[in-house]
């Protein structure tokens, strides 16, 4: 507990009540060397925000306000604050602020650790204990950690020390490679406040033109996914455009920043792209009409065009999930193949063709099994009904006992009729050989 810690606390509007909360929040200790950290953050922001003393610009809290054009929040009460604060900690960008903290953290060492995240804040206080009272939304005057350079900011690149140009060229060289560079003027001024690029780039997430450039990421957010970096995101946009042009799509097709985007928020990997593509070029580029009808017919999947019916399979919001959909492909080859083995309109029920799936048996197994078994199908006279396709697959392949005895007792019967009417339709067709590996 903090020196006067009930006392303090209970009145909830001081920067000691507030690190105490955030503290407890991210499962950090409350720790003398902890709150002397988070009190020196505080002093570094040194903001006159409402319940924001680290100065998250975190939205979506009902009544906050925007406290200044960067975004920063004015909170409508402590316990807002408070969860505003924790949830930004809890991004995956501030991984090593929360580590620091959790293990027990010096202000100088949480400083380095700010500093080389987005958040960025460059002085720190020295965390002296004097500032557990001031109140929230006002301004202290808080020593800075001894020994650290904090002369004036420079007013321009060319004042600037070695470091900060280096920053500035690597920050430069990020948004070239992001597309943005009309946005370096932005993080300018955070460079010359001595930033890292890579802090100071990251100042500029909540503007339009980078929620427009890499709308994935609040994709990812929304839909419950860790966040990545935009370097990452790039790097996937690269392997999924690849895999467009491996599989010989025409540009523009499939490789939209908004179709890639729809990948990254959904999580999809390059790897499950690569089978989606695959899927598509079996049910599409590589099939037969059979096949294109029979998708239509069992699942509804055919559109007006092959680039729609290809759309389908890469389509992650609209797709089914990547093993349903291998399923269904195979079905829809397997009953083909049955079609083309025992004659149109000669298929396999839905659920026999799925086990086969399972089972791992190939289009072309089936077809050489099955060809030539198209007259057990039919009705002889005398007979209430013909054998079905399914009940032939299921009995060739030991799906099911019981068609392997029904089948059994329809041959029986058939030879019986053939015998008295001198014509033998299971001879014809050459069934007695049928189902042997099954006896």
């Amino acid at each position: 507990m903090i020196p006067g810690g009930d006392a303090l606390n209970a009145l909830q509007n001081t920067r000691g009540a507030f690190a105490e909360a955030v503290l407890r929040g991210i499962g950090a200790p409350v720790s003398p060397s902890n709150m002397s950290s988070m009190l020196a953050w505080m002093t570094g922001e040194n903001t006159k925000a409402a319940f924001n003393p680290l100065a998250t610009t975190r939205k979506g809290f009902d009544g906050a306000t925007d406290f200044n054009s960067a975004g920063v929040k004015n909170f409508k009460d402590f316990e807002q604050g408070v969860q505003a604060t924790v949830d930004t900690l809890n991004l995956s960008y501030y991984t090593d602020v929360v580590a620091a903290l959790q293990r027990g953290t010096t202000p100088f060492e949480l400083q380095q650790a700010v500093v080389a995240s987005p958040w960025g804040t460059q002085h720190f206080g020295t965390g002296d204990t004097k500032d557990l009272t001031t109140p929230l939304g006002t301004q202290s005057s808080g020593q800075f950690i001894p020994g650290l350079d904090y002369e004036d900011d420079p007013q321009s690149m060319e004042e600037a020390s070695p470091a900060i140009q280096d920053a500035w060229q690597l920050a430069k060289q990020m948004l070239d490679d992001y597309g943005l560079s009309s946005l370096f003027p932005e993080i300018e001024s955070f460079l010359l406040k001595g930033l890292s690029a890579e802090a100071a780039v990251g100042r500029i997430r909540d503007t339009q033109e980078f929620k427009d450039r890499f709308p994935g990421l609040q994709g990812r957010v929304d839909n419950g996914y860790n966040a990545i970096s935009p370097a990452t995101y790039l790097t996937l946009e690269d392997n999924y455009r690849n895999l467009m042009v491996e599989a010989g799509f025409a540009p523009g097709f499939y490789d939209e920043p908004e179709d890639l985007a729809a990948f990254i928020a959904n999580d999809v990997r390059p790897d499950e792209v690569n089978e989606r593509i695959k899927l598509a070029q079996r049910a599409v580029m590589d099939a037969d009409p059979l096949v294109k009808a029979e998708l239509q017919e069992r699942f509804g999947i055919g559109l007006d065009t092959e680039a729609d019916l290809v759309s389908y399979f890469l389509d992650p919001e609209r797709a089914v999930p990547l093993l349903e959909m291998q399923s269904q492909v195979g079905v829809a080859e397997l009953g083909a193949a049955t079609q083309r083995a025992m004659g149109t309109g000669r298929t396999l029920a839905t659920e026999t063709a799925q086990e086969l799936v399972r089972r791992g048996y190939s289009e072309r197994e089936l077809g050489e099994r099955l060809k030539g078994r198209g007259g057990m199908t039919q009705q002889m006279l005398g007979q209430r009904r013909g054998i079905t396709a399914s009940e032939v697959a299921a009995a060739e392949f030991g799906l099911d006992s019981e068609a392997v005895a029904n089948i059994r007792r329809l041959r029986e019967n058939r030879q019986q009729l053939g015998t008295r009417t001198g014509g033998s339709m299971i001879a014809q067709t050459g069934v007695s050989s049928f189902g042997s590996s099954n006896t």
